[in-house]
């Protein structure tokens, strides 16, 4: 589809360090209304998370769908723009509220608890600087 890149990879890092098993919150900004918030991973040992043009397409069509009032179509209302963040243990509780709230719906089609041992990871990581830095491909 026109406009979307064939591929973004995030890579994940802690600390400057590679951050295998990672999960990320992928924001795509919108040219009004609210932007899209989507979640992939688990990142490889190498700490990327690789996202086809045709997954986000996917991802975001199944939360407009979800909330249709609160977002413009992906990705004709989409600016271009994109910020990723690496999930930390206060996301991962967002994630349990908002599948309390919503259920299963909630979170990605495949995303089963694997998000429940990247919260044990995060234990083992500390306070280091979580980043994540995308590349389009």
């Amino acid at each position: 589809m026109e406009g979307v890149p064939t591929s973004i990879r995030v890579h994940c890092s802690a600390g400057g360090e590679s951050l295998g098993g990672a999960w990320v919150a992928l924001t795509l900004p919108m040219i009004e209304k609210n932007s899209i918030r989507l979640l992939f991973g688990p990142a490889d040992d190498l700490g990327i998370v690789q996202i086809t043009g045709d997954e986000l397409i996917e991802a975001a069509a199944r939360e407009v769908d979800l909330f249709p009032m609160d977002y413009l179509a992906f990705p004709g209302g989409w600016t271009g723009e994109s910020s990723a963040e690496v999930l930390d243990v206060a996301g991962i509780e967002r994630l349990r509220e908002a599948a309390n709230v919503w259920g299963s719906v909630a979170l990605r089609n495949d995303a089963d608890p694997g998000w429940v041992g990247w919260e044990r990871r995060l234990r083992i990581v500390g306070d280091r600087q979580l980043e994540a830095e995308i590349f389009r491909g």
